[in-house]
């Protein structure tokens, strides 16, 4: 195996085909109000949230292992850079579905899931930690467990990178390791859990993330010592795209999917190493744009289905949106992107600097490091 290669600085198909994942994910939530479950494809929209969890994996390594193998690697900083990129956002909906719920009581309306509303879960829920064992149901802005559970996953990061760092030499070997635990968590999670491992969500949803955050550095990794021909990487991402849908349609087994996925992280990101040609689409910059946008169309979309089809229920009466449920579907989904929109630039970013500004952690190791050492501050 060559030991010279090495990623680009920026792999925007990863990017965009984060947007394509988010999608799914409202495609599942939104397709019963068009009067169809969402068919063998996106009803299996569950998934994109394990594309998401492999994918964290690949991009944290590419952006911090280099950091860690210089030995220049900071917990505070980094922790800091990952709470700026998820607690504006996830504080905003969060905020928003209390919002809303005190609104609907106001006006008289009983919620769907009144259970949901618990406030008993709030804690967990505003420090980010009701996929850690805390909660075992959904509650308020129910898709952001995965958020909980990728802020498990950056707090053990530098554990997985020590891990990575003292196999570095041995590639094949982390991402075999990563997979057997992987396929290990999948056997004992109907037993451990009473659900399958690509069905744990709340309360459970760190069970879900690790092996699969693994495989993504793992997949990372391999990628600094082996590459794909460039005439044939388009072939790889269109042939796992074909796969991934193939197998979706004929109902495929949930186990399946993870393998794929690596596969098609691995070959999106090998598009931005060749520049290849016939994949440019997926670095066209519309789709990037709405590829950095993508945590708020996840995060924001249970919000606007709320509103959006609620709404139109109490205001237009429930015989018109059954009349015209595909039409309001459609139109829903336009709505969540600009929704996205604004949430990125207005709470999101904004919120990102702030935090990164104000950067409370590495005061906070500042002042705690010259403790430890016996000086005064």
């Amino acid at each position: 195996m060559k030991a010279s290669l090495d990623w680009p600085a920026q792999i925007a198909p990863l990017t965009s085909l984060r947007f394509l994942a988010a999608m799914l994910v409202v495609l599942l939530h939104f397709s019963p109000r068009a009067g169809w479950d969402g068919g063998a494809l996106f009803g299996r929209g569950y998934l994109a949230v394990d594309f998401f969890f492999i994918l964290s994996g690949f991009v944290l390594a590419h952006v911090y292992m280099g950091q860690v193998r210089a030995g220049r690697f900071s917990w505070a900083a980094f922790i800091e850079k990952r709470l700026a990129r998820l607690w504006p956002l996830h504080l905003a909906t969060l905020a928003g579905v209390i919002g809303l719920y005190g609104l609907m009581l106001l006006a008289g309306l009983e919620p769907n899931n009144p259970a949901r509303y618990d406030f008993s879960l709030l804690p967990a829920n505003l420090f980010m930690l009701h996929a850690w064992g805390f909660n075992h149901e959904q509650s308020f802005n129910y898709p952001s467990w995965s958020v909980s559970a990728e802020w498990f996953a950056y707090l053990w990061f530098g554990l997985f990178a020590a891990g990575l760092l003292r196999l570095w030499r041995r590639p094949v070997l982390f991402a075999g390791l990563a997979a057997l635990f992987f396929a290990a968590m999948n056997m004992a999670a109907p037993a451990l859990f009473g659900a399958a491992l690509m069905h744990l969500s709340d309360g459970q949803g760190i069970w879900r993330i690790v092996p699969e955050f693994l495989i993504g550095m793992g997949i990372w990794r391999l990628g600094l010592s082996v590459s794909l021909p460039a005439r044939q990487v388009a072939w790889h991402v269109h042939g796992a795209l074909a796969l991934i849908i193939g197998l979706a349609a004929a109902g495929g087994p949930d186990i399946l999917f993870a393998p794929l996925f690596a596969w098609l992280i691995f070959s999106a990101a090998e598009v931005a190493r060749h520049d290849v040609r016939a994949a440019r689409w997926l670095s066209a910059r519309p789709l990037v744009y709405l590829g950095d946008v993508s945590f708020g169309i996840y995060m924001v979309h249970a919000l606007v289905y709320t509103v959006w089809f609620n709404g139109l229920d109490v205001l237009l009466g429930k015989d018109f949106s059954a009349a015209w449920r595909v039409a309001i579907w459609a139109a829903a989904l336009p709505v969540v992107i600009l929704t996205a929109m604004a949430a990125h630039h207005l709470v999101e970013l904004p919120g990102k600097r702030l935090i990164l500004k104000l950067a409370p952690l590495r005061h906070l190791a500042a002042l705690v490091h010259p403790l430890r050492e016996g000086r005064p501050t």
